[in-house]
């Protein structure tokens, strides 16, 4: 994707998973107050089922299409739109087309240490291999030590 040169600007790169991450801004830059993430993920990444204890989410297509769980409801958002993914709610997304690119705002700020148990990113690029069962199991104890439950596995559109 050729907006991935953008994230050269970043500084702050990781390999997530099957993920590019350009973090933004994270909790120290703004007080704790939000945090904010730019994504760049292939066709069918995405989130298990999970809920957040302490942080909304709130997406910004740039390009591309996410489905979106929320709760019993389910619905696609495309170049864009805007999804708001409230605390307490159970909630999962999946890129639905080839590539997407994406901002996720996170409030309160802190979330973003989840994305930083991934591999610093040496370049603009996908990262390098598929995620290993380490990576996985690294990012879900983050995620439940930051206050998010895993209630499932991912979903499927």
């Amino acid at each position: 994707m050729a907006q991935m040169q953008s994230a050269v600007d970043a500084g702050d790169l990781w390999w997530f998973l099957d993920s590019l991450i350009a973090i933004r801004a994270d909790k120290s830059q703004t007080g704790g107050k939000l945090a904010v993430s730019e994504n760049w993920t292939p066709r069918g990444g995405g989130s298990p089922l999970h809920t957040h204890s302490q942080e909304d989410e709130t997406f910004l297509v740039l390009d591309g299409e996410l489905h979106f769980w929320l709760g019993d409801e389910t619905f696609q958002q495309g170049t864009g739109g805007l999804a708001f993914l409230p605390r307490s709610r159970q909630h999962a997304f999946s890129v639905t087309s080839e590539t997407a690119h994406f901002m996720v705002i996170m409030t309160p700020g802190g979330f973003e240490d989840f994305y930083r148990t991934g591999r610093r990113a040496t370049e603009p690029t996908f990262p390098p291999g598929p995620a290993t069962q380490e990576d996985f199991k690294r990012a879900m104890d983050m995620a439940v030590s930051l206050g998010t439950s895993i209630d499932g596995p991912p979903p499927t559109p």
